[in-house]
């Protein structure tokens, strides 16, 4: 059985994903329920095919796997245990990650007529000289995405102002969640990485890839260049004796956080929120009054890194994220 979005390995589909209008995501998480009562009569033999995988946006935390038998599922996903729809819905909505940012625009180009993939990799896979990829950087609500991805590489230096998301493991989710889709984009990297990230992006409804520059750091002029220092445990240590000085920002999701924290004083701030919050925190003081209406901040860099639940031997993405905003 093709399960699609309805149930996935160890997991089932999100009911705050689905574009229904008048309805609630508690509305469709009954609906969500009724669907998979249904499959639960199905043969206990019947070969479970999800649509979606470990690592995609679609369901809290898909397990790993290409298919299995519905009995297995009946015995190890946790949502086919339930008996009434009020207890399967207070589950399934709690600790919901932030929806990734393309999945609506996805939903609306969908219901167009479907762009031709081929057409859009030519358009978007194109090399820059160092002068046109400042060109282009130059038009309005245009960034740079770093795909490099080693950490040699990452510290020689990065553009500043650019998204750094390493060419690894969950990197479209990553774009998605974080980067507006109707924004234009250009990449860092080699022309491997460059026409492999493409695709994936493309693949999302990212279709404003500008081009890549494979980033020499000889053809840049020193100016355009940051570094950041890279965190240690013995610096982390340091951070927890000093709470004053450092705020330590774990930023995984709630279903992450919730299998364990880094023992000392931290904030939590799931990655999809960062920026939001942020915002808030820097706008409003702890009276709820506005600190400043005049440049509230500028070139405010974060770079963050990341740890999947699954404690993958690769290194971990980091971050960087740049807000530049002008007067309220």
């Amino acid at each position: 059985m093709f399960t699609g979005d309805t149930l996935f390995l160890n997991e089932v589909g999100r009911p705050d994903l689905a574009v229904k209008s008048g309805l609630t995501s508690k509305d469709l998480a009954f609906l969500l329920y009724n669907s998979l009562e249904k499959i639960k009569k199905l043969p206990s033999h019947t070969k479970i095919y999800p649509g979606h995988g470990a690592g995609s946006s679609c369901g809290k935390n898909i397990g790993k796997g290409d298919f299995c038998t519905l009995e297995t599922q009946e015995h190890s996903n946790y949502a086919l245990k339930f008996h009434n729809p009020e207890s399967f819905a207070e589950e399934i909505l709690r600790g919901m990650p932030t929806p990734p940012q393309y999945f609506f625009n996805v939903v609306a180009k969908n219901k167009k007529e479907p762009f031709q993939f081929e057409e859009a990799l030519a358009k978007a896979n194109k090399a820059l000289s160092v002068a046109e990829f400042k060109e282009e950087l130059a038009q309005r609500n245009t960034h740079i995405i770093d795909i490099r991805g080693s950490n040699e590489e990452y510290n020689k230096g990065v553009i500043k102002g650019a998204y750094y998301i390493g060419h690894f493991g969950p990197f479209a989710n990553y774009v998605g969640l974080l980067l507006d889709p109707t924004h234009n984009y250009l990449l860092i990297g080699d022309k491997d990485l460059a026409e492999d990230a493409i695709k994936r992006l493309i693949r999302i409804g990212y279709l404003n890839i500008k081009g890549y520059n494979k980033f020499p750091l000889s053809d840049w002029n020193q100016k355009d260049i940051i570094k950041y220092p890279h965190a240690t445990l013995h610096d982390l240590k340091k951070a927890q004796q000093n709470e004053n000085d450092y705020t330590i920002l774990d930023v995984r999701n709630k279903s992450e956080y919730d299998t364990g924290v880094f023992e000392g004083k931290l904030t939590q701030i799931p990655i999809g929120e960062l920026e939001q919050k942020v915002l808030e925190e820097l706008i409003v003081d702890s009276g709820g009054k506005l600190v400043s209406q005049q440049q509230v901040f500028s070139s405010l860099c974060f770079r963050l890194s990341f740890q999947d639940s699954r404690h993958n031997p690769q290194p971990a993405p980091r971050i960087q994220i740049r807000y530049s905003h002008g007067p309220l």
